[in-house]
């Protein structure tokens, strides 16, 4: 329904709004609150706050404007961030693991209290704002995503898909268990999981989901695709910023070629580059092999170029689907001929194999808390071996 302004102003008694302006100067970053450090288009990912009124994770229900969201964060003494999407956190991911983006608006990022930066020496942006140098190296070159850190999930609020300690961590090189969080699946219609390998060099690559299935587990299928998302040509200099760049394309309709790369053998951005859909048959037989490593498909890097690519695992059906985890995407380079596809799952169950939470009898439904812990996997030598500053296969 459309009122007259006057006839508002005269029944409610209100003044009419002040005309906006013909032309306005763009806000090139959000604004600065005293006790806070902002760092620009990046987010630490997990630690959220749920709201005392409504048990939500995402504060803009009640909070309109950042300025609200900033007074709210500082009345929280477990505060420790907010980021400009409306979340605030309790804990910090170790700065090498904060993870690109700002949600949807150019200037988003995250805002880290005072003392917080201080204590934990994280490296604070430059004089212009913009991200650090070193951190900007390591979000290149990682072959490992974890996720319930470096994977973007649909739903994962801790009801639908929530993050909960490995129910069955593998032995790291020091002999303990890595401690390491993996993302469960409770109940969801929209399945969707998306990782990005940024900066892939030259060469045949495989990326492979490592999942764990559940006794009733009722996926009836799983979706994979690896989707190029930016290329550029190969520079020999480390860390160097190559001088043509391919814009980003956001979908393979708006996606354009990358002549100029390579002698113009680049695909368009966007295309899909390998993929697969496994069926729930296939998927049941996976049932009592604890953790594996189920392929997502197989993509190539011509010589003199470096990619960027998206891989993700969906399913959109309107089903209720349960009973599987995810604990990380690798991606590995393929030497030779491709690879076998693991075998096949032997009879019976593993004696861990029920999902934690899982009730003898009826659907897991039910919620699992966000870890508190303060343990995090602050290694950045997990995604590396030896030198620190060597990225091994990616053609750096």
């Amino acid at each position: 329904m459309y009122v007259r302004e006057e006839a508002v102003a005269s029944m409610l008694g209100a003044p009419l709004p002040a005309p906006l302006p013909k032309s306005a100067e763009p806000q090139v970053r959000p604004p600065d609150f005293p006790g806070w450090v902002f760092f620009s288009l990046v987010d630490s990912p997990g630690g959220d706050i749920r709201h005392p009124a409504n048990g939500d994770t995402n504060f803009t229900s009640t909070c309109s404007t950042l300025e609200e969201l900033a007074e709210v964060a500082s009345r929280l003494s477990s505060c420790v961030a907010f980021n400009t999407s409306g979340y605030l956190k309790h804990r910090l991911q170790p700065q090498v693991h904060w993870r690109q983006g700002g949600g949807s608006c150019s200037w988003g990022g995250l805002y880290v209290r005072q003392d917080v930066v201080e204590a934990r020496k994280l490296r604070k942006p430059t004089e212009d704002g913009r991200l650090d140098p070193c951190l900007r190296y390591f979000q290149l070159g990682k072959t490992r995503l974890l996720a319930a850190r470096d994977v973007d999930v649909t739903w994962l609020n801790d009801t639908y898909l929530m993050r909960i300690p490995d129910p069955a961590p593998t032995d790291s090189d020091c002999g303990a268990p890595e401690p390491v969080e993996v993302v469960k699946l409770s109940h969801v219609c929209w399945l969707e999981l998306t990782g990005r390998f940024n900066g892939v060099g030259p060469g045949r690559y495989k990326c492979a989901w490592v999942l764990r299935w559940a006794r009733r587990c009722n996926v009836p299928e799983l979706k994979f695709s690896i989707t190029l998302r930016a290329a550029r040509q190969l520079c020999t200099s480390l860390l160097a910023v190559s001088a043509e760049v391919v814009p980003e394309a956001k979908s393979g309709k708006d996606s354009v070629p990358g002549d100029g790369i390579s002698g113009g053998d680049i695909p368009a951005l966007g295309t899909v580059l390998g993929g697969l859909v496994v069926t729930g048959r296939e998927l049941r037989g996976r049932v009592g092999l604890g953790w594996y490593e189920q392929p997502a498909g197989f993509f190539q890097v011509p010589p003199g170029a470096v990619y960027d690519v998206e891989v993700k695992l969906w399913n959109h059906d309107s089903t209720w689907k349960s009973g599987l985890l995810f604990k990380e995407l690798l991606l590995k380079r393929v030497e030779g001929e491709q690879e076998q596809e693991p075998p096949a799952a032997t009879e019976g169950l593993l004696q861990d194999e029920r999902i934690p939470g899982e009730e003898e009898g009826g659907d897991d439904n039910g919620e699992s808390e966000d870890d508190d812990s303060e343990e995090e996997v602050d290694e950045a030598s997990s995604y590396w071996d030896g030198d620190p500053f060597e990225i091994h296969g990616l053609g750096f």
